[in-house]
């Protein structure tokens, strides 16, 4: 009997990690070559329809900020350049994917840490963001917004976001790639900050005696995802950098 062909993997590559793959005629290896080709296409797919998602509600949310005079909604819109930036480094990352020289598996790799590296500074910033505007509004003794506009924003972000967030972790999961399982990280910050808006917002508007719930619960998550950004950060400068993930420590 032939003994099947056995070809090494290249680490941190968007197909897997570092291992060794079957002879792609064997069946176990055609499943698992379809099923990556698959939510590759998802992937690829959420991260456009997040692009498109953030730019109309950035561009919704600064323009009612504007026009009702409200900082935090304006603040709100602002922060889906992060969001924009983090899905665009994904879809480069994808694209270099078909370029099937030597030059261009070398050059996907580097992106990959790359792009893990970038995107983790995004999730940093994005953090940031939410723990200075916690902080500014628990020194002013300010509420969360509590308009009809940042209620119905907030919350068609954070289902939008929740979509984003199982799809882009899923695939990153399936496709071991880093710098998607950093992106999916930034969707699900944007989700929880989305539903925090709307629950104390609420809260604010039965009772105003509760106008720290939101920013106290925005001080806990701007703390947990920093940590998750400086660990993706972390891992991307490692030596033997294999396409893991610090995120989900």
């Amino acid at each position: 009997m032939v003994a099947p062909v056995v070809v090494p993997k290249a680490c941190g590559s968007i197909q897997g990690g570092c291992g060794t793959e079957k002879d792609p005629l064997l069946p176990g290896s055609t499943v698992q070559r379809i099923k990556e080709r698959r939510w590759k296409g998802i992937a690829w797919w959420a991260c456009w329809l997040s692009i498109l998602w953030n730019t109309a509600e950035g561009g919704f949310a600064v323009y009612f900020g504007l026009q009702a005079h409200q900082i935090a909604l304006f603040i709100f819109g602002s922060q889906s350049l992060i969001e924009i930036l983090a899905a665009a480094l994904v879809l480069y990352r994808f694209n270099l994917d078909n370029d099937s020289s030597g030059a261009g598996a070398k050059k996907a790799g580097n992106v990959e840490r790359l792009g893990s590296r970038a995107v983790g500074v995004c999730l940093i910033l994005l953090s940031a963001y939410a723990l200075g505007k916690a902080i500014m509004n628990l020194v002013n003794h300010a509420g969360p917004d509590s308009s009809t506009y940042g209620i119905i924003v907030a919350g068609i972000s954070a289902l939008a976001m929740f979509a984003f967030w199982i799809l882009k972790d899923r695939a990153a999961k399936v496709l071991k790639s880093p710098v998607l399982a950093s992106d999916a990280k930034c969707s699900q910050m944007c989700m929880c900050l989305g539903s925090l808006v709307v629950v104390s917002s609420v809260l604010f508007l039965l009772d105003d005696n509760l106008w720290w719930v939101d920013s106290a619960c925005t001080i806990v998550l701007a703390l947990k995802f920093a940590k998750d950004g400086v660990n993706v950060v972390k891992v991307s400068y490692a030596e033997d950098f294999e396409g893991g993930c610090g995120c989900c420590a």
